[in-house]
């Protein structure tokens, strides 16, 4: 498998910052606010479905809490900015989130839902009140 052999910072939402990308470059907003993941990257083959780019997308979402959903939006973003970079198309299959978090909440821990924007606003909203 390869490693991270450098990570890349980028300090806006859509990322304009981030214009060139080597496979196995660690990507890490430099704000908290980036929705869906906290870091991601592209990689050759190891957990690649086969296709002919042999790539895939890789997501981390750190959380201490049993329900996280993903929110679309941010994804397409990433997917978006990855095929740019990379010149080419991930199919579903080769783009995998992975969840980090605490050894107590691994054991519960179950699949998070995907949110759409429309849902994402909804559930702001009720938090607003």
């Amino acid at each position: 498998m390869e490693a991270f052999r450098y990570a890349q910072t980028f300090a806006s939402l859509m990322m304009a910052d981030l214009v060139s990308l080597n496979a196995g470059a660690l990507c890490v907003p430099l704000f908290r606010t980036f929705e869906t993941l906290d870091s991601w990257f592209v990689m050759k083959k190891a957990f690649c479905a086969p296709s002919k780019n042999n790539l895939c997308l890789v997501g981390f979402q750190m959380t201490i809490t049993r329900r996280h959903p993903l929110k679309q939006a941010g994804m397409v973003r990433v997917i978006k900015k990855a095929e740019e970079l990379f010149n080419c198309t991930f199919a579903k299959d080769n783009i995998l989130a992975f969840f980090v978090t605490t050894g107590t909440e691994a054991n519960v821990f179950n699949v998070q839902p995907w949110l759409t924007v429309i849902e994402s606003r909804q559930i702001e909203s009720k938090m607003r009140g």
